[in-house]
């Protein structure tokens, strides 16, 4: 080496013959793969949390003293001996001069130069670590189901659990995770801080329940799931009648520890009684826990046998609002549930007596208030029912910060309204409280397609599939969103039939499913031989509605695989058939049956008919036409504006149809120049140079 190389050209030559380059990484190297085993181990045997990060500390600590030692050392085939210097000023021979002295002053600066690489490897190995907890917010919390023992049975103790999250629903300071998402957790042996990781949390509550008589133990402990220390621990023994005091200071000691900040409103909120008799309250705990479960899978047994409950409550005490609040909540569900149309409607008329009893009793309560927005909002009511119920929700929002369902209604209502991106922060919000609801995973997942951010759509989209346990029909609503997602992400036409195959294969499809699909995303017919598929959807169907997709879908068949003729004749079929249908619940309604209509009779070649379908459809005005969705059956959405677009399209009205197009373009609907290029419904105008530049903005 030159005498005059540079000085760091010298130390990095030195660093190299010295090995130590090779010892960091082969130290590294070894240290994640003890990193990787350690935590495998951890998880599998229920193993404590704080011995991976032992060995991560361990780990970070060795690292400065290995290089260190590699500096001085050598390992040789004679065993560890000193490191010999390397004389810089013999050019030729490049002669070593005897053992390195590892006081000198060159070493030293080796030395902290290694130290302070060791300390920078700690610091990469904590935010490692750090990443491996989670970023959850320091504040976050989430209870646990409640153990019970003596004469506490589980529906004693799972109703105290439910009556204590909903008070820290009330403190804003805090983010609380709801009943839904924790429920599972009681018959699953899983380690802490991987539920902690699972839900998103920076502390978990547990808890134990027993009861003797008329006497009552609460045992309750905060603690760190990650370092499994106790961030707060007390035991309550009381009387029965004592249990409203025992939920208020729990709330208020977890909101102290967490050192979240508490208002004097919610110190208030958390310190009023609901009820004055204990035997009321007991009856409304066991409702509202059979409540949370029962709406999970819409059991009609499980709503059933909440109503019992609350029904009972609210006759031992009429003046029990919160229980009247629930008991509307149970009835709207019951009615969501029902087939019987005569039974429906008695659960909805004693779901608005229930809320407006409730509203009533306790106007500023916030559970009266999400009631009110709650009854029959299954039902389209147009605008202003719409901007009614958004007004209610807040309202219940200010009193219930933490209420997933209460954020969850208002990112609908406000997706409705067409304010498409503040009801996606709040399904994001939403589905934050509830990371192990499936429902709410899939709204966040839509949400978040329609502003297309397709990349955090298929998180969701993923957190719902791993704990939806093959649902039937929550399958059917995640895989219409990943076709979706495949038409506008890139993938288009192939991976959407792709995602098409998989259900089919995952799912068993029957003959509605596979129509539903066929008929909402016609492009899946694009490139195959569906004949065999659709073979068994029989057009001759006794249900009218049902007889007019299966037309429709033999239809699209029939055009996809060049036979027009026999696709006229499915079209003719269809535009007979649906000329009886005309009877509409609304303006909304009519509007979009209206331009289907007119879409139908265009496809069938009946112009005259579809030009006098499109004029009634604008004689509803402008309002009306520029409604972002209109409710078709439960929770099924269709953009008035988009199959506007398809009509005229179909008529072969260019300027109509890329007016409408362009509007949607330019707004988050979840129109993207890819689901154009998709989707076979816009062929007829495709090679427009009107069209073909919305497919270049």
């Amino acid at each position: 080496m030159p005498r005059d190389a540079p000085p760091l050209v010298r130390f990095v030559q030195e660093l190299k013959r010295r090995r130590v380059v090779r010892v960091l990484l082969i130290y590294l190297a070894s240290g994640f793969a003890v990193m990787e085993a350690v935590d495998i181990l951890v998880s599998a045997l229920s193993m404590p949390g704080w011995l991976l990060q032992a060995v991560i500390a361990g780990l970070a600590l060795g690292l400065p003293v290995a290089l260190v030692l590699s500096w001085v050392y050598d390992l040789t085939p004679e065993g560890v001996v000193p490191a010999e210097v390397f004389d810089a000023s013999d050019t030729e021979a490049h002669a070593f001069r005897g053992p390195s002295r590892w006081l000198s002053p060159g070493s030293v600066v080796v030395a902290l130069a290694l130290v302070g690489a060791g300390a920078g490897a700690t610091w990469l190995f904590n935010s490692m670590l750090a990443r491996a907890v989670g970023d959850a917010d320091p504040n976050s919390v989430a209870v646990l189901p409640f153990d019970y023992g003596g004469d506490a049975d589980p529906s004693f103790a799972d109703g105290l659990h439910e009556d204590l999250l909903a008070q820290l629903t009330r403190i804003s300071g805090m983010k609380v995770i709801s009943r839904a998402s924790v429920l599972g957790y009681r018959e699953r042996d899983t380690p802490i801080d991987q539920i902690a990781r699972e839900l998103g949390v920076a502390t978990l509550l547990l808890g134990t329940v027993r009861r003797a008589n008329d006497q009552v133990r609460v045992n309750v402990e905060l603690v760190d799931p990650f370092s499994r220390e106790s961030r707060w621990a007390d035991t309550y023994d009381r009387t029965l009648e004592d249990v409203f005091e025992i939920q208020a200071d729990i709330a208020a000691r977890i909101s102290e520890a967490l050192e979240a900040n508490i208002t004097p409103a919610e110190v208030q909120a958390l310190s009023e009684r609901p009820t004055e008799s204990f035997e009321a309250y007991e009856r409304f705990v066991r409702g509202t826990e059979v409540f949370t479960r029962a709406i999970q899978t819409l059991d009609p047994a499980g709503l059933e046998a909440s109503i019992a409950s609350l029904d009972a409550a609210v006759g031992i005490d009429p003046q029990f609002a919160l229980a009247h609040a629930y008991l509307s909540l149970a009835h709207e569900w019951v009615q969501r549930a029902a087939t019987d149309p005569i039974a429906g409607a008695e659960s909805g008329r004693r779901a608005r007596t229930s809320a407006r009893m409730a509203m009533r009793l306790r106007p500023q309560m916030p559970e009266a208030s999400f009631a009110m927005a709650f009854q029959n909002s299954a039902r389209s009511g147009g605008r202003a029912r719409t901007e009614d119920d958004v007004r209610l929700l807040r309202t219940a929002l200010e009193g219930l910060p933490n209420h997933a369902a209460g954020l969850r209604e208002l990112a609908l209502r406000l997706e409705r309204l067409g304010r498409v991106e503040e009801a996606a922060e709040l399904s994001f919000e939403a589905s934050e409280r509830e990371p192990r609801a499936v429902l709410y995973q899939i709204q966040a997942a839509n949400h978040a397609y329609l502003l297309r951010d397709f990349a955090r759509a298929t998180r969701h989209l993923d957190s719902a599939f791993s704990i939806s346990a093959g649902a039937a029909l929550v399958s059917s609503i995640l895989y219409r969103v990943r076709i979706l997602l495949a038409l506008a992400d890139g993938s288009g036409v192939d991976g959407a039939q792709e995602v098409f195959r998989l259900e089919i294969e995952e799912s068993n499809l029957g003959a509605q499913a596979i129509v539903a699909r066929l008929e909402t995303f016609p492009e899946l017919l694009q490139g195959g031989d569906y004949d065999d598929l659709v073979s068994s959807l029989s057009p001759n169907a006794d249900e009218e509605a049902l007889r007019c997709r299966c037309y429709e879908v033999k239809a699209w068949t029939n055009a996809v695989a060049g036979r027009a003729d026999r696709a006229s004749a499915y079209w003719d079929s269809l535009a007979a058939e649906i000329t009886t249908v005309g009877e509409w619940s609304d303006a909304n309604a009519a509007a979009l049956g209206r331009a289907d209509r007119a879409l139908v009779f265009a496809r069938a070649e009946r112009m005259e008919d579809a030009r006098q379908e499109i004029e009634a459809m604008e004689a509803l005005g402008a309002e009306v036409l520029e409604s972002p969705a209109q409710l078709i059956g439960r929770e099924n959405w269709r953009d008035i504006r988009y199959v506007r677009a398809e009509a005229y399209s179909a008529l072969g009205d260019v300027h109509g149809a890329t007016g409408i197009l362009a509007r949607m373009l330019a707004e988050p609907t979840g129109v993207t120049p890819e689901l154009l290029e998709a989707r076979i419904a816009w062929d007829s105008i495709r090679d427009d140079p009107a069209f073909s530049a919305l497919l270049n903005r």
